[in-house]
């Protein structure tokens, strides 16, 4: 299977071409995919019902965040792993530097091999280009 690719007309917004339009490939996502869904069809490869499944990934958020919250790196297997990170802004001496200096932490995801391997090998089919239909109204000559 292969990700949708739609071209867009962007502006640059920074560098040597920033203020030029240029075209850019955007990914076009499908669907969302709810919790139950996605449990249902993990169940359908397992003996857990979607209900059980339901419970663990919902008891695994309350697990990461608490793991994360503490410091420590979770490895998830094959998934991957995360981390909190967070840098500061600097201070000139040792003694000047505060904890309100380090900025927002953020979750920091490595992926595990098979979603390594799913990333390298992804394909992507470019969408044909939608020409806009013009109402027949649109068409007619405008008296001035």
């Amino acid at each position: 299977m292969a990700l949708k690719v739609h071209v867009v007309k962007r502006t640059v917004p920074a560098g040597e071409d920033a203020g030029k339009e240029k075209y850019f490939g955007q990914v076009r996502l499908n669907e969302c995919i709810p919790l139950e869904k996605f449990s249902e069809r993990i169940s359908s490869n397992t003996t857990a019902t979607p209900a059980d499944v339901e419970a663990v990934l919902n008891s695994l958020v309350v697990v990461l965040a608490e793991n994360l919250d503490n410091g420590n790196i979770i490895d998830l297997g094959a998934l991957g792993r995360m981390r909190l990170t967070a840098g500061s802004s600097g201070a000139d001496t040792e003694e000047a530097f505060h904890c309100r200096m380090m900025r927002r932490p953020r979750v920091v995801f490595t992926l595990g091999s098979i979603l390594k391997n799913t990333v390298r090998d992804v394909k992507f089919e470019r969408l044909p280009v939608k020409v806009k239909e013009v109402p027949e109204e649109c068409n007619e000559p405008h008296a001035l």
